[in-house]
């Protein structure tokens, strides 16, 4: 079952949360309020310009790093810009609610539904449809396997664009829903949801981290490095793979996809590579022609970091062959349907992924999501959404009673869940020690990489280290 929460009214009030700070009885924070230093505005979001394969053998402090500093502040908008850009000067009209597909709950199943809620993005032209396509995927497979130890589980999803204060009322909806055990989200400015979900005790299994909240988010299980994994695992992959020693890098020419620049670079030292990033070209959210982008990314450089939507590729590869540029270009991840549009001349192109394509698990979840959803892509996005599903499935196992506090000390103790090679074996018991502390809850520290050769990603690479651990 599919169920949308209703369209809330902006309220006009701005709203902003992070996972340990105080909300007291609002479920938010409003401008000024004390972060430790560090007021969080809603309105800076953009404007600052069990399946078979599957089974299991606080965020503030003081004298942060450089590095973590300029992320936190930085990363939940760039990857918004980056992946939605495209469609964020559209005007927003709500979806409307989807028909259920695919399999009906087994009929063996009895009780009142326990319900896994998703909010996630949903601009007119979002390419992230497969988010909670991917949920109700799984949804179907735990309810047709015996759901929630014989009761049924459901899905609630909540689109929202990039309004902050809808994504906090839903959030709020889900609190107070009694039948939300567990949920999930898909927003460029995560805080804003999980300070709230952090206060209700509400765990957020299988997230794909776009901002380093999700690594210090204290009901957060994350299955991989998400967005934030993939750019920094593009320098990674040029140190490493390409042997590059001068980036450049090629940014939509909005400050926050710029400013990641030196965040890349400054990862790259921490990992002990010489690499650097030479340089840093915006390109015009209006550029028709990326030629003189291009000819100034191409000078004294050893590979591109093309940090741009995936709708921009097409021209930007074939602008690379055009002007006779021969060093490698790494993109952000593509789907199959994203490699056929930028046709032959993609062919050579590289970027990192978060979870192992070729791998028994994940290659199940693709042949039956393309089942389910021909006309959909299949990416770590829609993966990390079902995987997510499953997880929580998995923790549910064997309780008396299946409540919110119950699943996230079970989440808790999960250690070594097999996802037959889509990741690593996922445990849930340890804290990431690395980047100074500071993300204790990367629990997936790797990254793939990949080429794209005769319109298809090949693997280069098993599981590659993200951040060292120190």
């Amino acid at each position: 079952m599919v169920q949308r929460c209703g369209r809330v009214q902006k309220s006009g009030r701005r709203s902003a949360a992070l996972p340990d700070a105080d909300l007291g009885d609002r479920g938010e924070l409003l401008p000024g309020d004390d972060l430790g230093g560090e007021a969080v505005r809603a309105d800076r979001a953009v404007a600052d310009d069990g399946p078979r394969g599957f089974r299991a053998a606080g965020c503030k402090s003081s004298g942060e790093s450089l590095v973590f500093k300029a992320s936190r502040r930085v990363i939940g908008a760039t990857f918004v810009s980056i992946a939605l850009l495209a469609g964020s000067a559209c005007s927003y009209s709500a979806p409307a609610p989807s028909e259920r597909t695919g399999p009906a709950p087994a009929a063996n199943l009895s009780g009142p539904p326990y319900t896994y809620y998703l909010i996630h993005t949903s601009l007119t032209t979002s390419p992230f449809g497969e988010a909670p396509k991917g949920a109700q995927l799984a949804v179907d497979e735990v309810n047709s396997k015996g759901g929630i130890n014989g009761r049924p589980l459901q899905l609630k999803t909540c689109p929202v664009d990039l309004d902050l204060n809808r994504a906090a009322n839903c959030a709020r909806q889900a609190v107070a829903d009694k039948s939300v055990i567990a949920a999930n989200i898909w927003l460029g400015q995560p805080e804003t949801v999980l300070g709230i979900f952090a206060k209700a005790g509400i765990p957020v299994v299988g997230d794909f981290p776009i901002s380093l909240a999700h690594f210090s988010c204290p009901v957060c299980f994350p299955t991989s490095s998400g967005a934030f994994g993939s750019l920094i695992g593009a320098g990674m992959l040029a140190a490493t793979q390409l042997k590059a020693s001068r980036i450049s890098y090629l940014a939509l020419d909005v400050p926050a996809v710029r400013g990641l620049a030196p965040v890349v670079a400054q990862m790259l030292q921490a990992a002990g590579h010489s690499t650097r990033v030479a340089r840093t070209v915006p390109v015009p959210l209006t550029a028709g022609d990326l030629s003189a982008q291009v000819t100034a990314a191409g000078q004294d450089a050893d590979a591109i970091l093309a940090a741009l939507p995936p709708e921009y590729f097409p021209r930007l590869v074939r602008t690379i062959k055009q002007l006779g540029i021969r060093i490698p270009v790494i993109i952000v991840p593509v789907d199959k349907k994203q490699i056929a549009q930028m046709g032959p001349a993609g062919d050579g192109a590289y970027f990192a992924g978060t979870f192992n394509h070729d791998s028994p698990g994940f290659k199940r979840f693709e042949s039956s999501f393309s089942a389910r959803y021909p006309d959909l892509a299949v990416n770590d996005i829609g993966y990390a959404m079902w995987l997510g599903v499953h997880v929580f499935q998995q923790a549910t196992k064997g309780q008396a009673e299946v409540t919110r506090k119950s699943t996230l000390a079970a989440l808790g103790k999960l250690d070594r869940v097999d996802t037959e090679g889509a990741t690593p074996p996922l445990s849930f018991t340890t804290k990431f020690t690395g980047f100074g502390g500071k993300i204790p809850r990367l629990f997936n520290n790797t990254v793939v990489f990949y080429q794209v050769r005769g319109a298809a990603a090949v693997q280069l690479s098993g599981f590659e280290k993200l951040i060292p651990t120190l």
